[in-house]
């Protein structure tokens, strides 16, 4: 008994130090990066700001256009301008968890590093140092995460500033963040299990369309609620949308914010995400290693 609780404690410390060192990996290189990124703050985020404005500006008059009652956008509030911002939003953040997972991966996989006349791969080059891999895809996303929410921030004020944008009264704030968080969990797990397709499908991969992320996208955009409700859609693509996660994150973050839905009333699209972030975190996460595992192998 006291061998089995000794033990016990003894993983418990083992995992405990092992998160404890990705996290002070991640924080290092998280450090590196924003002094890299001093550039994007100075010479891109002006631009991309006057970007938002005139993007926000072609949604706001061509919806103007064709603004009437519409009985499809009622439960949110009505407004469709305030319909496709949040529903860019949140497709804007659902994706970035995605892909910035996976570009992280295959950067570690296609990435270099040299020194001195030599030349590592970047994983080879993270494992001399004693940083887990999993650290630089923490830190880089994120990194991206807070891209996001300048961004955000940014569409937020100039479209309520500017194009007269409102938000319900009784906006539950707390629920849309929980969405957004249990969404991004999610696809996070879709990243992980796309990087992980060159162990299936073969390294070409890594040089042309990766066929899991393609397919998310090109399904998610039109399904998932970001322009329309899928109510619009036919039956069959209809279905399709009942099956990405990005659907119930983005219903979730326009019924709480624009229909003021408490967390009651979300319980069962919060439950599905949490179902989905769970399964797909389980399976990516064994899906990476086996990759990474094969990688150090050569194979």
């Amino acid at each position: 008994m006291k061998r089995s609780y000794r033990r016990f404690r003894e993983e418990i410390v083992a995992r405990f130090r092992a998160v404890k060192s990705v996290l002070a990996a991640s924080s290092s290189l998280i450090m590196m990066e924003l002094m890299i990124q001093y550039a994007w703050i100075t010479w891109i985020l002006p631009f991309e700001i006057v970007n938002i404005v005139f993007g926000i500006a072609s949604w706001y008059y061509y919806t103007k256009m064709f603004q009437g009652a519409s009985e499809v956008l009622a439960p949110y509030g009505g407004d469709p301008i305030a319909y496709i911002i949040l529903g860019m939003l949140s497709y804007s953040f659902l994706t970035q968890a995605m892909e910035t997972m996976r570009r992280s991966v295959m950067k570690l996989v296609m990435g270099q590093y040299s020194s001195g006349g030599y030349r590592l791969s970047f994983i080879e080059y993270l494992d001399l140092a004693g940083i887990p891999p999993i650290a630089y895809a923490v830190s880089s996303y994120l990194l991206a995460a807070i891209r996001y929410v300048v961004y955000a921030s940014c569409y937020l004020v100039v479209g309520v500033l500017v194009f007269g944008v409102r938000l319900n009264p009784s906006a539950n704030y707390g629920g849309a963040i929980l969405a957004l968080l249990l969404g991004a969990l999610a696809m996070i797990g879709l990243g992980m299990i796309s990087a992980s397709m060159p162990s299936f499908i073969g390294p070409g991969v890594l040089y042309g369309v990766e066929p899991i992320s393609w397919l998310i996208g090109l399904l998610s955009s039109v399904a998932s609620g970001v322009y329309f409700p899928p109510e619009m859609l036919p039956g069959w693509l209809r279905t399709i949308s009942m099956f990405l996660p990005q659907t119930y994150a983005i219903e979730s973050v326009k019924l709480a914010l624009l229909s003021g839905y408490s967390n009651e009333m979300l319980l069962s699209r919060l439950m599905i995400l949490a179902a989905y972030a769970v399964s797909l975190l389980l399976v990516g996460s064994l899906l990476i290693r086996r990759f990474f595992d094969r990688l150090r192998r050569g194979i």
